[in-house]
Order: C-alpha cells, then sequence, then structure tokens
C-alpha cells in the first residue's frame, strides 16, 4: 500500500512538472518571445532526458558540438544552440554534484582547482567594474560555461572501456567534420568562404565544413589533430586501425592546410613539434634525426606550393588587409590602457570601448532569447588576439592566473605521460600538443570564444585527469 501511495505521489510530480513546464513556456512565449517560450519547453524536456541517461547525453553533445556553429549562423535553428547550456548544466548537477552531496563519490582535488577558482572570482570581478554589465555578463558565461566538463568528463570516461567508447565518439565527429569539408571543397565551392591570394589577384575558397569559417574549422582540428597523431604513432593496432588513423592525420593535415588560414598553419605546426619533441624524448634520441628529416621535408612540400608560400610572406607584411586591420586594433587598445588597467583590466566586454565600436544588448534581449543580437554584441568584442584581450579585460593579474592554469595544464600532462598505462602516455602527449597549437593561435584569435575547441579542450582536461585512477584499476 505504502509502494502504491508513493507511485501515485510521483505520477503527480510528474503531471505537475510538465503542467508548470507549460505554463512557464506559455507565458515566455507570450509577454517575450516565442522563441524564449519553445526554447524553455524543449529545454525541459532535454533535461528530463540527460538525467535518464547522462552518458549518452554527453556523448551525444560531443559528437554534434561540431555541428553548433553552422546552426547559429541560420534563423530558425539558431535558437537550439543554447541548448548546450542545458546539457552542461544538468550534466554536471547528474554526475558530479549529486554523487558528491550521496557521497557516492568523493570529490577529488585535481591540479586545475584552485587557479580555475582565482580566474572565476577574478572574472566576476570584473564583471562587476564593466561600464555594461550585460554584455559583461555574456562575456563571464563564455569563460566559465565549459569549465564544468572538466569534472563531466572525469566522473562518466572513469575506466578503460568508456575511454575506448569517449575516443570513437570524438573520432567519430572528426570524420564527420572532414566528411563534409570534403564535400564542400568538391561540389559546393560557391558556399565556401573565400580569401584573396595576392600571388595571382584572385579569391580562392577555404574549407570551412559545417564550423561557419575557415578559422574554426582550423582552431577545430588544432585540437584534435594532435591526439590523433598520438594515437597514430604510439600504438600497436592492426593494419586496419592504423590505416585508419593515419588517413585521418592525413585528411586533417590537408583541410588545415584548405583552410587558408595562416594562425592555423602556425597553430599546427607549433602544435606538430610538440609532439615531435614529446615522441623523441620518449622513444629516445635515436628518433630526433629521422623526426627531423620528416620535418624538413615537410616545410620544404609548403614552401614550394607558390600558393602558400605566398600567403605565409604576408604573415610579416603590414600592408595585407587583415595585418592593417590588426595593428589597428592593437593600436586602438594600447592607446586606452591607463595606469590602473595595466593591472585590473578595463572589465569584462568592455574592450568593444576601446576600439570605438558600439553594441546594442538588452537583458530583454537574452530574456527573450534573441541569438542574433547576441552574437552580433559578442562579435564586437572580438579583437583576433586572447592574450591581449585577457589582459586589456581583466588586467595582468587575470593573465597570469590563465597561465597559472595553462602551466598547471601542461605539467600534470608530463606527469600524466610518465605512467605506465599506454592510453596515458598517449593521451597526455596529444593533449600537451594539442594545447602549445592553441597557446600559440591565441595570439593571432579570440581562441576562448571559438566553439567547440573550448568545450572540447575542457574535456580533454577531465579525461587527461582521470587517466591515472583508470590504471589502479
Amino acid at each position: 500500500m505504502e509502494t502504491k501511495n508513493k507511485n501515485i505521489d510521483l505520477n503527480r510530480a510528474k503531471v505537475f512538472g510538465v503542467v508548470g513546464i507549460g505554463l512557464i513556456s506559455l507565458v515566455l512565449g507570450l509577454f517575450f518571445s516565442a522563441q524564449a517560450g519553445l526554447l524553455t519547453l524543449i529545454g525541459a524536456w532535454l533535461s528530463y532526458l540527460i538525467w535518464r541517461y547522462p552518458k549518452q547525453g554527453f556523448y551525444c553533445l560531443l559528437f554534434f558540438a561540431p555541428i553548433l556553429p553552422i546552426l547559429k549562423s541560420t534563423q530558425i535553428l539558431s535558437i537550439i544552440s543554447p541548448l548546450k547550456d542545458v546539457t552542461i548544466f544538468v550534466l554536471l548537477i547528474r554526475t558530479t554534484i549529486l554523487p558528491i552531496i550521496k557521497k557516492e563519490d568523493p570529490y577529488r582535488k585535481n591540479p586545475f582547482v584552485i587557479p580555475l577558482l582565482l580566474i572565476i572570482v577574478w572574472s566576476f570581478v570584473a564583471l562587476l567594474v564593466s561600464n555594461n554589465h550585460v554584455l559583461g555578463i555574456l562575456r563571464f558565461r563564455d569563460i566559465i560555461l565549459y569549465i564544468p566538463l572538466l569534472w563531466i568528463a572525469r566522473a562518466i570516461v572513469s575506466n578503460k572501456e568508456e575511454f575506448v567508447n569517449f575516443i570513437k565518439v570524438v573520432f567519430s565527429g572528426l570524420v564527420f567534420v572532414l566528411g563534409l569539408a570534403a564535400i564542400q571543397i568538391f561540389f559546393f565551392e560557391s558556399s565556401a568562404t573565400l580569401r584573396f591570394e595576392p600571388g595571382k589577384n584572385v579569391w580562392i575558397p577555404r574549407a570551412s565544413s559545417v564550423l561557419s569559417h575557415p578559422n574554426i574549422l582550423a582552431s577545430y582540428l588544432i585540437c584534435m589533430t594532435p591526439i590523433v597523431f598520438s594515437f597514430l604513432l604510439n600504438t600497436r593496432v592492426g593494419v586496419l586501425k592504423k590505416s585508419f588513423l593515419a588517413v585521418i592525420s592525413f585528411l586533417s593535415l590537408t583541410f588545415i592546410y584548405l583552410t587558408y588560414s595562416r594562425s592555423g598553419w602556425i597553430g599546427i605546426a607549433a602544435s606538430l613539434i610538440v609532439l615531435a619533441v614529446l615522441y623523441v624524448c620518449r622513444k629516445g634520441r635515436k628518433y630526433s634525426f629521422a623526426v627531423s628529416i620528416i620535418g624538413l621535408i615537410v616545410v620544404i612540400t609548403v614552401l614550394a606550393i607558390p600558393r602558400s608560400r605566398t600567403l605565409l610572406l604576408t604573415v610579416v607584411d603590414p600592408t595585407y588587409g587583415s595585418n592593417q586591420d590588426r595593428i589597428g586594433i592593437v593600436t586602438d587598445l594600447l592607446a586606452s590602457v591607463s595606469n590602473k588597467d595595466v593591472f585590473v583590466g578595463k572589465g569584462l566586454g568592455d574592450i568593444y570601448l576601446a576600439t570605438g565600436r558600439t553594441v546594442s544588448i538588452s537583458v530583454e534581449n537574452i530574456a527573450a532569447a534573441n541569438v542574433d543580437d547576441i552574437r552580433n554584441a559578442k562579435d564586437e568584442t572580438f579583437v583576433d588576439n586572447a592574450v591581449l584581450k585577457t589582459w586589456i579585460e581583466t588586467g595582468l593579474i587575470g593573465l597570469l592566473l590563465v597561465i597559472w592554469m595553462l602551466w598547471n595544464a601542461l605539467k600534470y600532462g608530463w606527469e600524466v605521460s610518465k605512467n605506465s598505462f599506454i592510453f596515458s602516455k598517449i593521451f597526455s602527449n596529444g593533449f600537451m600538443a594539442s594545447t602549445a597549437g592553441l597557446i600559440v593561435l591565441s595570439f593571432f584569435l579570440d581562441v576562448p570564444e571559438v566553439f567547440p575547441v573550448m568545450l572540447f579542450w575542457w574535456t580533454f582536461a577531465g579525461v587527461l585527469e582521470s587517466l591515472p585512477f583508470m590504471e589502479t584499476q
């Protein structure tokens, strides 16, 4: 009888929950916008599914994340993008906070916690001192949104079997992105972004796949390619799997080249150099000569291609169009810095004031889920230099905290690479190389705002933190 009463109470709670969500969606739809009401309704059902199936929700997020940038650029499907925020929030509660409260999975310290907490606190201070608090809230969200994946990934990818599943999902998503990039370049060239080639005075198509812009595709591949290469170089598997890894590695490099992103080329070069150094350190100095020869052949091949040689030379050409824009932005930013700004920054989002731009965004835009207005406001804060942007917004204190966090990540990756567990060696080397490439890329792009790069980086950091515990299983 008692069990029957509990079931009745549970069913009543479900009914009240459905009715409550329906009413909230209706109110938002009537008084704000239809988008807000529809987004609330979809978000509620998504939360329910993720709560019941957290592992499947996590893997779906990883697989479909690269598709979201192209959806954000559409008028109808752009409202789907904020659902990733809901997914991450529910996963954090379901996989991390709830088990800690129930004492089912005691919290374990990791090397990221102290610098992360300080970054969050200091970013909040930078939000409080900003002139445009609405834009500052959006910037604060960009900084902290993907950090929970550090703990989510550690909780879900907690054993060797799940690690294999995780790699399969990530590599499957990569294959999907590369496949669509190939279709775009060979069959839908007119949909590609164009770049002007000074040598021949022609416009050339650039690969972007479903990531909406070539620079975003290049950033994504810089995050992924070192991981694939690390598996290719360090695993002993069958011919079929080895061939698969070799093909994916080759295609990744090919499409980084076809983005014609100069910053992407520099970033992938940095990551592969770091990966080569780590490989030689692990295998011994006898491999250093062979690695150097291979690297030299690659450099000569790239420079032998007239188009790539011409574009690389534009990196140091101050009269090249995009270089002039970047120099102008840097000049404006440096001219706006006061003595106080050097140490504590101007405030989150206030970088648009230093560049003379205007931003129109309000709380009503956010409440009404006006994705286009939100995106346009955030675009005005882009300066193509994450290092300079961090310094301007949060000062030297904020920049040093980020450097401390990245140093801890690389240091921990090096410690994990010394473990006897083969996956620890492979994944940590790929992670360190990927991080190095993204650090270099940060001097040319606003990497912390590039989705889905930060989503995958924080996920990889969480998996890295989990690897030493897999070794003891």
